[in-house]
């Protein structure tokens, strides 16, 4: 997960030359996932 070292927002990386079979990896999924999630319930709480 977040194996880039990334901290400014959610990001991908995959070669120029990758399909979309290829790319983007699991575990840049992963992290988009959890990303979301977290984005998720701090909207929630700011909603409250």
């Amino acid at each position: 997960m977040n194996w880039t070292g990334g901290w400014g927002g959610a990001l991908a990386i995959s070669p120029s030359d990758a399909s979309a079979d290829e790319a983007p990896p699991s575990g840049d999924l992963e992290t988009a996932t959890l990303f979301g999630k977290r984005v998720a319930e701090f909207a929630a709480k700011l909603k409250r």
